[in-house]
């Protein structure tokens, strides 16, 4: 038994089993038997699709800008033939009762379905809407509705996005749908932040009786609020009702301050009494609009108004304003005040500015005043320099 394991183990066959055995175990035989096989993948699958996709894609954008070259044409025409429908139907006096259906055959001849045109003719009607104020508001309606735009407008209000529900409150303001005034102010009740001012101007937008949305305002009035109610007003002044004066009773500043701007625009006049209130007012805001709107309310007291406003007044700004506007007057009355009190004034921004007011009203003041008399010499002879190199 010994000797047959013995001659097994010498033969030629099982020492050749045995050396193949090592072979394989050898490390300095790894890198062949791993390389070959990623070398046939690369040169025989990886490469080749390479290059069909390269191929695929190349052709994809051959494809693309073959289309695009051919539907060019038809392309550039759709911009023109919105513009000349919405022309049409708006400008034309075109029958109420068929546009409709006229938006329906117009849509067939563009390709609304696609989102890029949708996009356009809403744009477009809106440019059109914002740019032109006195349009028929029923045709508009039945434009908004013939497209389908309601149900745009329905997704963005009932969007979660606050940025997209402003979109959709803006579209109903500048196409003033007052259907959609409901809607708006739900927006408005729900006390979100930021849809609050968005929501409130809109509905204002779209009151009949814009005083009484105004009303709503709560707490002060950033300045983008008060710039868009009164830009608003200013297209439509039909728009404002005859009682805005219930404005410079109410409670809230930025409200009262509104109301004088409005005023202003409408060119209406408020009783001497109540332009004395206005300028006794607590709020500096309140009494710098009513002092801006003194030469139109009241003419012939401009000058002894503001001469008593600036002796009982406290804010810088607003002596400021008020020299200045002593200054475009040129009455004898405000140049003997302004003499009075540069002589008493120790604010050098306001000596400046009363010293320009009576550089204004007399040419020849700088000739007879002798700056060495007056106390601060030396800062009043060169706020004179300054003022002749500015001249």
């Amino acid at each position: 038994m010994h000797e047959k394991l013995v001659s097994i183990f010498l033969a030629p066959e099982f020492r050749k089993i045995l050396q193949k055995l090592a072979d394989l175990a050898s490390p300095r035989q790894w890198p062949e038997k791993i390389l070959h096989p990623l070398i046939w993948t690369l040169e025989f699958v990886a490469i080749p699709c390479l290059i069909l996709l390269a191929v695929f894609g190349v052709s994809l954008l051959l494809r693309k800008e073959y289309h695009y070259r051919i539907r060019k044409p038809k392309l550039e025409v759709i911009p023109a033939k919105i513009d000349l429908f919405l022309a049409e139907i708006l400008f034309m006096d075109f029958p109420i009762d068929q546009i409709s259906d006229e938006v329906i055959r117009f849509k067939n001849q563009i390709p609304f379905h696609r989102n890029w045109c949708e996009n356009l003719v809403l744009s477009k009607f809106l440019d059109l809407k914002r740019n032109v104020y006195d349009l028929n508001l029923d045709a508009v309606s039945r434009i908004y509705s013939g497209f389908g735009f309601e149900n745009r407008s329905a997704e963005l209000i009932n969007n979660p996005d606050p940025y997209q529900i402003k979109l959709g409150i803006r579209q109903i303001q500048i196409l003033e749908l007052k259907s959609k005034r409901r809607e708006i102010r739900n927006i408005w009740q729900s006390n979100q932040d930021d849809l609050e001012s968005t929501s409130l101007i809109a509905l204002i937008a779209l009151a009949d009786n814009n005083l009484e949305a105004l009303q709503h305002y709560r707490g002060p009035m950033p300045l983008s609020d008060e710039i868009r109610i009164l830009e608003i007003l200013e297209r439509n002044p039909s728009c404002i009702p005859n009682n805005i004066h219930k404005l410079l009773r109410s409670n809230n500043p930025s409200l009262i301050v509104l109301g004088i701007k409005i005023m202003g625009i409408n060119n209406n006049r408020v009783s001497l009494e109540r332009t004395k209130r206005l300028l006794k007012h607590s709020c500096p805001k309140v009494r710098r609009a009513t002092i801006r709107q003194l030469s139109s309310w009241a003419p012939a007291y401009t000058v002894e108004l503001l001469i008593e406003t600036y002796k009982r007044e406290n804010e810088s700004s607003i002596k400021t304003l008020i020299i200045q506007l002593l200054a475009l007057q040129g009455n004898q009355s405000s140049l003997s005040f302004a003499r009075i009190c540069f002589i008493r004034e120790r604010d050098p921004l306001l000596k400046f500015e009363l010293l320009k007011c009576i550089q204004a009203l007399d040419k020849r003041y700088f000739e007879s005043l002798d700056a060495n008399r007056i106390p601060d010499h030396y800062l009043v002879s060169e706020m004179i320099n300054h003022i002749k190199e500015t001249q």
